[in-house]
C-alpha cells in the first residue's frame, strides 16, 4: 500500500484494482514512460527520488523538464509518480518518466511539434532495444493529419505503445490522435464506473479509466 499522505483520497485506484497489480509488480525500470504534453516539471519536490530519463523538447526550446502550464507535470504524476514518499501516488512507481514537450512558450501545439515528438518516440525506441516505450498524449485535434498519421505509425511499427485521451468534448466527436488507427484511446469513467459526462464518446474508444 502506497505510503503517501493523500493516498486515501485518491478514488481511481479501487477502480482499477490498483494494490492488486502492486503486489505483482511497481513497475520495471526498462519501461519508459513519456509524457507527451506541456514539458514535466522534473524540480518538482513529488518527484524526489524519481528516475528520468532524458527528454526531448519538439518545440525546438530545448526546456523538456520544465512545466510553464502544469498539465504535463500532473498526468507525469498519475502516470508513474512513486507511491512511497510525498503526498500522492502514481500508478507504475519504478518505471523512468521521459518528458517530451510539445507546448511552446506561447502556450501553442501544433502539429510539426507532434510529428516530431513521434519520431523521436520511435527512433528512441529503434536505438535502445533493451527498453519498452509507453507514451500518454493528453492532446487532440479536430483535423485528419495524414502526415501526424505517418509519425504516428512510425512509432507504433519501433514498438512505442501510444495511449491518448478520449477528450472532453461531452459527446460523440472525432478528434485526433484518439481517432487514429494504431492508438490506445482511453474514455473518462467516474468513481462508479459510470461514463464522466465530459468525455468524448466514440467506436474508436479502446477502455476507460478513472478521470
Amino acid at each position: 500500500v502506497p505510503e503517501a499522505e493523500e493516498y486515501g483520497k485518491q478514488w481511481g485506484f479501487d477502480n482499477i484494482k490498483a494494490e492488486a497489480a502492486w503486489a505483482i509488480t511497481t513497475g520495471d525500470p526498462d519501461v519508459i514512460v513519456a509524457i507527451v504534453d506541456t514539458g514535466v516539471e522534473v524540480d518538482h519536490p513529488e518527484f524526489e527520488g524519481k528516475a528520468f530519463v532524458d527528454g526531448f523538447d519538439a518545440t525546438g526550446e530545448e526546456t523538456p523538464g520544465i512545466d510553464l502550464n502544469g498539465h504535463g507535470t500532473h498526468v507525469a504524476g498519475i502516470a508513474a509518480d512513486d507511491g512511497r514518499t510525498g503526498k500522492t501516488a502514481g500508478v507504475a512507481w519504478d518505471n523512468p518518466i521521459m518528458p517530451v514537450r510539445v507546448m511552446d512558450l506561447d502556450g501553442l501545439i501544433y502539429t510539426t511539434y507532434l510529428i516530431d515528438a513521434m519520431l523521436h518516440l520511435g527512433d528512441y525506441a529503434e536505438g535502445n532495444p533493451d527498453k519498452r516505450v509507453v507514451a500518454n498524449m493528453s492532446i487532440g485535434g479536430r483535423g485528419y493529419n495524414y502526415a501526424f498519421k505517418d509519425a504516428i505509425d512510425y512509432a507504433a511499427e519501433k514498438g512505442v505503445l501510444l495511449v491518448t485521451s478520449a477528450g472532453n468534448d461531452y459527446k460523440r466527436l472525432p478528434s485526433y490522435p484518439s481517432a487514429y488507427n494504431g492508438v490506445v484511446t482511453v474514455a473518462a469513467s467516474t468513481p462508479r464506473n459510470e461514463k464522466a459526462d465530459f468525455s468524448t464518446v466514440g467506436w474508436w474508444n479502446s477502455v476507460a479509466a478513472p478521470g
